[in-house]
């Protein structure tokens, strides 16, 4: 399955979803929800060049944050 058209990104997803993260799609973006519960949106068509990098930043965050 496509998660983005930016393969770096879909990859990214694709490794979670197997270290146990699950994905739903929605009508805009996909979401990826944490085992924890937090969600994060998964961009579709990215268009700043450096997307990757802040989506990668975002999920690092998110793990490393205390669950709410």
């Amino acid at each position: 399955m496509k998660y983005s058209k930016d393969s770096a990104i879909s990859d990214l997803v694709r490794e979670l979803i197997r270290a146990g993260w699950q994905y739903h799609r929605g009508r805009r973006h996909g979401k990826l929800l944490s085992p924890t519960g937090r969600r994060i949106p998964v961009p579709c068509t990215p268009s700043d060049h450096r997307a990757f990098h802040n989506f990668k930043r975002d999920i690092r965050k998110l793990v490393n944050c205390c669950p709410a």
